[in-house]
């Protein structure tokens, strides 16, 4: 495998390049996608910089992987958090990081090891992350489609509860698994935490978010359950979430 160089700035593209290519290959055993990677990982990341197949310095661009191909299945026995790529069982792709703006402060990140070793297997793990975040209702998305495009749902608006569509906003939505159990997309709301920006999109702006399902009511903990693209026209909307609900809140993640 190529890398670009070992500077600083070439660092996380260089692990997202592992990341790619290794997601990519067939594990006989669930628990084997962080030992297997750890080699590679010790030679390009520190002890105290890793976190369950992430980087600590570059961890608001890492959070933003996608699934690629049809919806892969949940690593039920890893113990990997929600928010790696490693949760689940399939290809990932990365948004590429140079063009992308953090729009989200990383309050605390931390795993539970199983061994001594740091870059092995976990048994858990949260990031506590403040950002700005909307509820939105899933119940408009044709689930049919859903299955047609490999979990990637694509929506003209963006509806929220107790509000009409938003014309000059559109959302490209996109599960992680097929395997969301105790998820009703009859009733429940989703929230969906903005995470960065296209800062060379000249006519749109668009913007990365991850999409959260309540896990518990206990410090507003949440699960990752897929991500999400949304688009909003510049000629009418400067900043990305002004004519929306939205609210700057922290949130947890496990």
């Amino acid at each position: 495998m190529k890398f670009h160089g070992q500077d600083e700035d070439y660092q996380p593209r260089n692990w997202q390049e592992v990341v790619r290519f290794y997601s990519a290959l067939s594990l006989t055993y669930e628990n084997d996608r962080l030992p297997a990677l750890s080699g590679i990982a010790s030679s390009l990341i520190s002890n105290s910089n890793y976190l369950a197949g992430l980087r600590r310095q570059s961890l608001v661009f890492d959070l933003n992987w996608m699934h690629l191909g049809t919806l892969g299945s949940v690593a039920k026995e890893s113990g990997v958090p929600s928010w790696s790529w490693a949760a689940i069982k399939s290809s990932v792709e990365f948004f590429p990081y140079e063009k992308l703006n953090p729009r989200l402060e990383i309050i605390e990140a931390e795993c539970v090891l199983k061994t001594s070793n740091p870059f092995g297997e976990v048994s858990g793990g949260f990031v506590t992350l403040k950002g700005a975040t909307f509820e939105t209702c899933l119940l408009p998305f044709a689930l049919k489609t859903a299955n047609a495009w490999n979990g990637c749902v694509y929506n003209k608006h963006i509806y929220l509860p107790g509000i009409q569509p938003v014309e000059e906003i559109s959302l490209s939505f996109q599960l992680d698994t097929s395997e969301l159990e105790g998820l009703d997309f009859a009733s429940d709301t989703v929230l969906l935490l903005y995470t960065t920006d296209d800062v060379y999109a000249y006519r749109e702006k668009e913007n990365s978010t991850l999409v959260l399902r309540k896990y518990s009511d206990e410090e507003a903990t949440y699960q990752r359950i897929g991500s999400a693209i949304c688009n909003v026209k510049r000629e009418s909307v400067d900043a990305p979430w002004d004519d929306l609900p939205c609210e700057t809140r922290v949130t947890k993640i496990v």
